[in-house]
């Protein structure tokens, strides 16, 4: 590995990325041998690409909106040898959906998405469970990280579509006035009432917040489509779900993507996030009180 030299030199650089970082540590320090053979399941990667373009999972989907679900595999491979007959297996335990990866490279020391040949439609309402399995015909250093039972999970619903599994980890308060949502792709026309949202953990009373719906045009731009009902804040909102009522019914058409935002011009509005976004499928629009930032 180090040309054959019989001294090396190991260094930890440090750079704080002008986050002005105050000290750093480095502790308990081990060298190992790599394994030959060694892959590790690093989850599920499922969803629709639709209008998109981009693979989307929805957490909560409204019957009416279900659609085939591509499914993959997260592989790492933790060891030096290239692996060239790597199979991800997915399943589905409670409909007796099985998917199968042709055989996939993964390079040494390297992660890679491994796809299954088969969709996965749900049949109707309720909690599907994502198991996945990643095999060779090598003999693996590690069996124990290669399947995953519960790598993931959607639930059908009635009436809700949602890009998050209801499982808030954190919150997004930039300390600015503006606008944040996220892209849906619609499958069949459909009518929407509000906007469920929930609130950060630092909330203020009394700031006035609104949701918008956002038509993706042919451009690529987000056209204003409706404004939901103005609600204000109240002491013990921190942390909980409201809905953000329209006026009026909005009728939504097939094929179309759409942006939902929750806004504020106040500078204390905070978001409860949950999880990671595929790239350009969640925007933020900035300073609304001095004439914004652009989407980004």
């Amino acid at each position: 590995v180090a040309g054959g030299q019989s001294q090396v030199l190991i260094q930890f650089y440090y750079d704080d990325n002008d986050y002005w970082g105050w000290y750093w540590a480095v502790d308990d320090v081990k060298i190992n041998e790599a394994d030959q053979y060694d892959l590790k399941n690093e989850g599920i990667y499922w969803g629709h690409t639709g209008n998109i373009g981009t693979r989307v999972p929805y957490y909560q989907v409204p019957l009416d909106q279900v659609v085939a679900y591509d499914v993959s595999g997260r592989v790492q491979n933790m060891g030096y040898e290239d692996q060239t007959d790597v199979e991800y297996t997915a399943a589905v335990a409670s409909e007796g959906f099985t998917s199968v990866s042709n055989a996939s490279t993964v390079l040494g020391f390297e992660t890679d998405t491994v796809d299954c040949n088969s969709q996965f439609t749900p049949s109707g309402l309720g909690w599907y469970q994502f198991d996945g399995t990643v095999t060779s015909g090598a003999t693996d250093a590690v069996p124990a990280d290669n399947a995953f039972v519960g790598a993931d999970s959607m639930n059908v619903t009635e009436f809700i579509y949602a890009r998050d599994a209801w499982n808030a980890d954190g919150a997004f308060f930039p300390e600015v006035s503006f606008e944040g949502g996220n892209l849906f792709d619609i499958n069949q026309d459909v009518d929407i009432y509000g906007i469920d949202a929930g609130f950060g953990g630092s909330l203020a009373a009394g700031i006035e917040v609104y949701g918008t719906l956002y038509e993706i045009d042919a451009n690529g731009d987000f056209a204003y489509i409706a404004e939901t009902e103005i609600y204000t804040t109240i002491a013990g909102d921190e942390t909980t779900m409201r809905t953000f009522k329209f006026e009026n019914e909005q009728t939504l058409t097939a094929g179309t993507t759409y942006m939902i935002t929750l806004g504020s011009f106040s500078t204390e509005l905070s978001l409860a996030v949950s999880g990671n976004s595929p790239d350009q499928t969640s925007f933020l629009y900035g300073d609304l009180g001095t004439g914004g930032v652009d989407w980004y």
